[in-house]
């Protein structure tokens, strides 16, 4: 949990969640409405996934240290506005461009 901000952020790593009673022994469901809930591994609980939820996915490029992030915004419709996805990155910082209905950053 960290605090400090107007809204509390929760992390929850599910790595090792097999089922939906695993999930609930975490206390997973009593933070989804209370503030920004991350989660790692959220492919792994697709049926606790809320509808309206931005994803973050984080792979692996051919250089060593090098990452491409995408951010899929709720309404799927591919929409960049700084309203729905300012709170998790600046995407007007160079090098932040929309392709294929998605937010990258390069």
């Amino acid at each position: 949990e960290y605090r400090g901000g107007d809204v509390p952020v929760f992390h929850f790593d599910v790595y090792r969640i097999e089922g939906e009673d695993d999930l609930y022994s975490t206390g997973y469901y009593d933070y989804l409405d209370t503030g920004y809930l991350l989660c790692e591994w959220s492919e792994k609980i697709p049926f606790a996934l809320p509808d309206g939820r931005i994803t973050v996915e984080i792979e692996k490029t051919d250089s060593a240290d090098g990452r491409r992030i995408t951010v899929t915004p709720p309404d799927r419709t591919g929409a960049c506005t700084r309203e729905r996805i300012s709170a998790y990155h600046d995407y007007t910082r160079p090098g932040f461009h929309r392709r294929g209905g998605k937010c990258r950053a390069a």
